[in-house]
C-alpha cells in the first residue's frame, strides 16, 4: 500500500510546510528520475451544469457521468485570447515498494467558461522532465531562454525543495504557454490531456462507449481551460461526447453536447462535421420532441449555397476516421 504525505493546500505566495521532517530511505533519492507511467494523467476538473435526464433510470449503470455534471456553454473565445493561469496548490509525497516520489496538483484557470469547479491535473517531477525534454528537442532555439528546476541527488522531498519546485513549474508552464508554438503543440497537449484523449478515440472506435465518455468528459474541462471554447481541439472531443451519448441511448445528453458544438463552430459551417453535426441534431430533437426548425433552416441555408449535404457521411463515421488535432 501506498504511503501519502499530503502538504496542505497553498497561496501563490506562501510555501510549503512540513508537519514533521523525515528521513528519506537511501533507495529514494533519485526517485524523481523513476519515468514509470510518463504522462500519466488524473484529470479532476468538470464541467458544471446539471442537465435534468429522464434517461437515466437504472440505477446499476456505470457512474460514467456521477462525478462530471454534464455540461457547460463554453466562451467562444478566439484562439489566443484566453488568459490561462496555472498554480500548484499542493503536494503529495508518494512511497510506493519501488520509490517515493512527490505529486504535484496543478489548477489550470482562464477566463473563459466557469471556475465554479475547479479543473487540476496531477504530475510528478518526471512529467515535467519529460515534457521539458521533448520541447527542448523540437524547439531548441525557443527553449533556450525557459528555465526548469534541476533534478537533486538528495533533499527532493524537503518542504524547501517542494516549495521551490512548485514556484518553479508555475513559472515554467507560465513561460510555456505564452509562445505561440509551444501553446499549440502536441508535447504540451500530452502532458494535460492527449494521452486520455487518444484512448477515448480507441475506445469511441471499439464501441467502448461508457470508458470513452469517462475519458472524454475528464479531458474536456481541460481542453477547454487552455485553448477555449471554440478551438478545433475542444468541439472534437464534443463531437466525440455526442457520438458517445447517441449510441448508448442517452439522446438528452447528446442533443445537449451537440447544441454547445453547434454553438462553439465557426460560422459558417461548412466542414463534413458541422454538417454532419446539425443533421444529427435534427434527429435528435425530432425523437425528443424539441423544437428542430432553425437547426433545418441552417439545413437549408447550406443547400442553397451548393452544398452536397446528402452525401455527408454519419457523424459517428467522421469521428472514426478524423485524427485528434
Amino acid at each position: 500500500m501506498s504511503f501519502l504525505k499530503k502538504f496542505g493546500q497553498r497561496s501563490r505566495e506562501r510555501a510549503f510546510t512540513d508537519r514533521a521532517n523525515r528521513e528519506q530511505d537511501p533507495d529514494s533519492v533519485l526517485a524523481d528520475d523513476d519515468d514509470r507511467d510518463p504522462f500519466s494523467v488524473n484529470i479532476t476538473g468538470t464541467l458544471d451544469l446539471t442537465i435534468p435526464d429522464d434517461e437515466s433510470n437504472n440505477a446499476t449503470t456505470p457512474t460514467y457521468d456521477a462525478q462530471s455534471p454534464h455540461l457547460l456553454p463554453l466562451n467562444v473565445d478566439p484562439p489566443g485570447t484566453v488568459h490561462v493561469a496555472f498554480e500548484v496548490t499542493s503536494a503529495e509525497v508518494i512511497k510506493d515498494q519501488r520509490s517515493s516520489y512527490v505529486l504535484y496538483t496543478i489548477l489550470v484557470s482562464s477566463s473563459s467558461g466557469v471556475e465554479r469547479l475547479p479543473t487540476t491535473v496531477d504530475r510528478r517531477y518526471s512529467d515535467f522532465e519529460k515534457l521539458n525534454s521533448v520541447l527542448r528537442k523540437k524547439h531548441p532555439h525557443i527553449m533556450e531562454d525557459v528555465s526548469f528546476p534541476r533534478k537533486l541527488l538528495v533533499g527532493n522531498f524537503s518542504s524547501e525543495t517542494i516549495a521551490h519546485r512548485s514556484r518553479a513549474f508555475e513559472q515554467y508552464l507560465s513561460h510555456v504557454f505564452s509562445v505561440y508554438e509551444l501553446r499549440y503543440s502536441n508535447e504540451l497537449a500530452a502532458f494535460f490531456y492527449l494521452n486520455d484523449a487518444k484512448e477515448g478515440y480507441s475506445l469511441l472506435c471499439s464501441e467502448q462507449y461508457l470508458e470513452a465518455i469517462s475519458l472524454f468528459e475528464k479531458c474536456l474541462p481541460v481542453c477547454e481551460k487552455l485553448y477555449g471554447g471554440g478551438h478545433l481541439r475542444v468541439v472534437s472531443l464534443l463531437h466525440a461526447l455526442v457520438v458517445c451519448y447517441h449510441a448508448i441511448e442517452k439522446l438528452n445528453k447528446a442533443q445537449k453536447y451537440a447544441e454547445v458544438a453547434l454553438k462553439s463552430a465557426n460560422d459558417p459551417v461548412v466542414d463534413e462535421p458541422s454538417i454532419a453535426l446539425i443533421k444529427l441534431s435534427i434527429r435528435l430533437c425530432w425523437s425528443l420532441g424539441k423544437d428542430k426548425q432553425d437547426l433545418e433552416k441552417r439545413l437549408q441555408e447550406l443547400k442553397a449555397r451548393k452544398i452536397n449535404v446528402d452525401n455527408v457521411p454519419d457523424l459517428k463515421d467522421i469521428v472514426k476516421l478524423k485524427t485528434l488535432v
